[in-house]
């Protein structure tokens, strides 16, 4: 995911979606800072950097392409559905594991 980037703040965050008018500077110094910060608390905590990148709140974006591309190396959206890891690593759909659809029903 991201480090603050979750729409958690009452919606002028949208996951990492441009927000109006922003620049591509801004984009970049803002969502780029916060791909950072999340990469360095996952490194600090476990001692590996993430390889894994989910977009939050499943939202792509086109001019995150490169800061995601350079920090990771697969990222996954919110899409439901089986990655087919031949077209590619990145912006691959998912089945959602939660305390009602365990991982167990997506093995058969």
């Amino acid at each position: 995911h991201t480090y603050d980037s979750h729409g958690g703040d009452g919606g002028s965050t949208q996951g990492i979606a441009r927000l109006a008018g922003e620049t591509r500077e801004e984009y970049a110094l803002r969502v780029g800072g916060d791909l950072d910060e999340s990469v360095n608390v996952i490194e600090r905590e476990l001692g590996k950097k993430p390889d894994y990148f989910a977009y939050p709140l499943g939202k792509v974006e086109p001019w995150a392409n490169e800061l995601i591309g350079n920090a990771f190396r697969v990222s996954v959206t919110s899409k439901r559905g089986r990655a087919c890891p031949e077209r590619g690593l990145y912006k691959l759909p998912r089945y959602n594991v939660t305390q009602t659809e365990r991982a167990e029903s997506f093995v058969k």
